[in-house]
């Protein structure tokens, strides 16, 4: 289990050494209707180092941001030939395991 946020580097051979002898999958839980609170905002970037200030009414750039950092996962994700499964919050997760589930196998086929 993790939240991806660690050294790059050290995530993807970790993930590229699991996979070796384990079905590694991802299972990527996100809200697309994050809320900034109202004000200034810092955030620190534990994968960077850095900080990010954002105000509650620069919600774009806060889009643009988690929008990065879900990319950045999943080509981590690609490059260490990990599936990833994306669930938002309000989803059936039995149903979308399910799917996930079917059409990889109707792929191995």
């Amino acid at each position: 289990i993790t939240d991806l946020a660690d050294d790059q580097t050290a995530l993807e051979k970790a993930l590229k050494l699991a996979r070796r002898r384990h079905d590694v999958i991802v299972l990527h839980t996100y809200n697309n209707n994050v809320q900034l609170p109202k004000g200034v905002n810092m955030f620190y970037d534990s994968e960077t180092g850095d900080f990010i200030r954002l105000s509650g009414r620069n919600k774009q750039a806060f889009a643009e941001y988690i929008k990065a950092r879900n990319t950045m996962r999943q080509e981590l994700c690609r490059r260490a030939g990990v599936e990833v499964i994306a669930l938002e919050p309000d989803c059936n997760t039995a149903l979308e395991l399910m799917n996930f589930f079917k059409r990889r196998r109707s792929c191995r086929r």
